[in-house]
C-alpha cells in the first residue's frame, strides 16, 4: 500500500538479522535503502534462506538457516515485525503437527495466509510439502490436494503470485479458501 520493500537478514560473511527497508514514493533526488533501528535483543535469530510475507502492516518471517547446535525453540516460531511500532514478537503458533522448519524454500502471502513449499530440512533432505498458515489464527495446516502426480521435492526455486483480474484486489480480499 505505501510502495516500500523490506528485506530481513541474509548473508554477507556472516549471518544477518537486520531489517532495510526501501521507499519507491520517496520524494527526493537520491531515494536510499534505511535500515531500521531495532534493539539487538528484539531482533529474530540472524539467517538466510528463510521467507517473509506481509499482512496488515506486519512482516511474518519464517525459517531459514541459522546457528548450528542453536537451542531450538525461539526459532521455530514466527517472528512477525510491527511496522507502525517498530518493534519484533515471537507468537506461538498452534497445529497439530509440527510444520517442518526449513530453508531454502518459498512463501507466498495470500490474504491472511502464509503458503510454504519445499525447501531443505534440518538432515539435508529436499522437501515437497506444502504448508498454509493462517494469520489471523496463527495455525500451521498442510495443504491437502487433490492431484494424480506427486510434487517434486524442490528447494531454491521462486514464487511470483499472479491474479488474473480485471479489477484491482486490495490485498486483504485476497484468499486462497473457496468462500461463496
Amino acid at each position: 500500500e505505501d510502495e516500500i520493500i523490506y528485506i530481513f537478514g541474509g548473508m554477507q560473511g556472516r549471518k544477518l538479522n537486520d531489517l532495510w527497508c526501501f521507499n519507491l514514493n520517496s520524494k527526493t533526488d537520491n531515494p536510499k535503502w534505511t535500515k531500521l533501528n531495532i534493539k539487538e535483543d528484539d531482533s529474530p535469530i540472524p539467517r538466510y534462506g528463510h521467507s517473509m510475507v506481509y499482512y496488515d502492516n506486519h512482516l511474518y518471517i519464517f525459517g531459514g538457516c541459522v546457528k548450528e547446535n542453536y537451542f531450538r525453540g525461539r526459532e521455530d516460531s514466527i517472528s512477525v515485525f510491527d511496522i507502525n511500532y517498530n518493534n519484533f514478537s515471537y507468537p506461538n503458533c498452534t497445529n497439530n503437527k509440527s510444520v517442518p522448519w526449513r530453508r531454502n524454500h518459498i512463501a507466498v502471502g495470500i490474504g491472511f495466509t502464509m503458503l510454504v513449499h519445499g525447501g531443505i530440512d534440518d538432515y539435508g533432505g529436499y522437501l515437497n510439502d506444502i504448508w498454509i498458515l493462517d494469520i489471523l489464527k496463527l495455525k500451521w495446516m498442510p495443504l491437502i490436494y487433490r492431484a494424480k502426480f506427486r510434487l517434486p521435492s524442490i528447494a531454491f526455486h521462486s514464487s511470483c503470485l499472479v491474479i488474473k483480474s480485471n479489477a484491482i484486489v486490495h490485498h486483504n480480499q485476497l484468499n486462497i479458501y473457496k468462500i461463496p
